[in-house]
């Protein structure tokens, strides 16, 4: 599912080598600008591509 996102993979790297915490607010709402991008798995994919570091969070925005 996720191997079209190497370079996200790889900046994630070298952030997370850096020791910096990379948290996450996936904004999920269906509304507004974001219902033309709207991905049902994005805190999936956020919890596996882009946080990482000691003690991350993923918060999904719901509305």
């Amino acid at each position: 599912m996720f191997r079209n996102f190497r370079p996200v993979l790889r900046a994630r790297e070298a952030v997370l080598s850096k020791s910096i915490i990379i948290n996450g607010l996936p904004l999920m709402t269906q509304e507004g600008m974001g219902s033309q991008w709207h991905f049902d798995d994005l805190e999936v994919y956020y919890q596996n591509c882009v946080t990482g570091g000691p003690g991350l969070f993923v918060v999904p925005v719901l509305d």
